[in-house]
């Protein structure tokens, strides 16, 4: 069952998927990046 769901994310990474996260990954950062600060000042890095 892991070779398949390696198989299906390899298929969605390498197409659209993949494509869209291209094209709005400075969105995507912008909109996550409070989140990740919160996170890593809980963890104390």
């Amino acid at each position: 069952m892991g070779s398949t769901a390696n198989i299906y994310m390899s298929e969605f990474w390498n197409g659209e998927g993949g494509e869209k996260w291209v094209r709005f990954q400075e969105i995507i950062e912008a909109s996550l990046l409070s989140f990740g600060r919160k996170a890593m000042a809980a963890a104390g890095i």
